[in-house]
């Protein structure tokens, strides 16, 4: 992925967080009220859920004032909640107390549902690797005091509480397995799109200078076409070709030739607006876009572009110059017929002398 398309994806996360930490919170809330007003909340909960609905607010809270922190926010959400989780495994299937019980409690009931939510938020928040890893500590966290409690020879468990525990761990590993295939299939999803991406923009570049293509201003003159702000708007075209050219490759060497067209690609880049386009139309020849220019705004931009470059004093484009024809077109009407008044002002610019700029009128 580029960097526009991470950013796009860690702001994507920022705002899931977000609303997962409200979205959770709000239900520990529910949560809370509802068992307390049932009258079935555990010793544990009544201290654990006040701390976590109070813990979850302050996190909240914190990432709105501070969403650079979204980084340590995940961490510390998912640490806290698997605490959680750990914590009330041991006391709900393991302690003397729970673990002597004839039937399947509520409590036992309601918290194994609740340990796929850690591995989700892993795989969600985190890169592979680390949501893997993460996964695994959880699970063994979980695993390693059951496995302990079941071969020590002291399971007095009821058989629905020794099966509810045995294949909430039991079904634990299916799910790391299949959101690893999921993230999987994601990253593979992702590094195709970026190999797409990269080729769509090469295909679109000319591979000397780095600026567009003639394929690719054509697809921004389409893109301007499509584009409802700019429809029957005025656009201006500044054809450019290097004076003499074939003389520096001759004298010089190609190299130096190449060496020109880049330096002039960067120069004339430098001083259009964001909202222009630069492409090499082929050869010495670059094409300028220019929106919502008239043909007096136009031609000073053409002749700010001949001046600086006439003016240059770097050893690529000292002595280097440049012929000018600038046309207008509405966008929405052929290109072609635009580009041919543009090729015409150029036309006339090299009979004139060269190191000029002509309009089309």
């Amino acid at each position: 992925m580029d960097s526009s398309q991470i950013q796009t994806v860690e702001l994507l996360k920022l705002r899931v967080l977000k609303v997962l930490l409200v979205v959770g919170t709000c239900a520990l809330v529910g949560f809370w009220l509802t068992e307390t007003q049932a009258g079935v909340i555990g010793g544990f909960d009544q201290y654990a859920l006040p701390f976590l609905i109070f813990f979850y607010t302050l996190l909240t809270l914190f990432l709105f004032i501070r969403p650079d922190c979204r980084s340590l926010v995940e961490i510390i959400c998912v640490s806290v909640l698997a605490c959680y989780f750990v914590i009330a495994h041991w006391l709900f299937f393991i302690s003397a107390d729970t673990a002597s019980l004839d039937q399947l409690s509520y409590q036992q009931a309601r918290i194994v549902q609740w340990y796929i939510l850690i591995f989700i938020a892993c795989f969600v928040f985190f890169d592979t690797r680390p949501a893997i890893m993460t996964s695994i500590v959880f699970y063994l966290a979980l695993a390693l005091p059951e496995v302990q409690f079941l071969f020590s020879g002291a399971s007095s468990r009821a058989g629905e509480v020794n099966a509810t525990a045995i294949v909430a761990l039991i079904s634990n590993p299916v799910y790391i397995v299949c959101l690893w295939g999921v993230s999987l299939i994601k990253d593979h999803a992702n590094t195709v799109q970026g190999h797409a991406n990269t080729m769509a923009k090469v295909a679109l570049q000319d591979a000397l200078t780095g600026v567009l293509n003639r394929r690719g201003l054509l697809n921004v003159i389409k893109e301007l076409e499509n584009n409802a702000r700019y429809k029957n708007h005025r656009c201006a075209l500044v054809l450019i070709d290097v004076d003499h050219f074939k003389r520096i490759n001759d004298s010089e060497g190609h190299d130096k030739g190449d060496e020109t067209l880049v330096a002039l690609a960067e120069a004339t880049q430098h001083h259009l607006r964001q909202s222009d386009r630069l492409a090499r139309w082929g050869g010495e020849e670059f094409l300028v876009i220019a929106p919502d220019l008239d043909m007096t705004q136009a031609e000073t931009l053409a002749e700010r572009l001949r001046s600086h470059l006439d003016e240059d004093t770097s050893d690529t484009l000292k002595n280097v110059t440049a012929s000018y024809g600038v046309a207008i077109f509405q966008i929405g009407q052929p290109f072609e017929q635009a580009f041919k008044m543009a090729d015409e002002a150029l036309y006339q610019a090299k009979a004139e002398g060269r190191n000029c700029v002509r309009t089309f009128r």
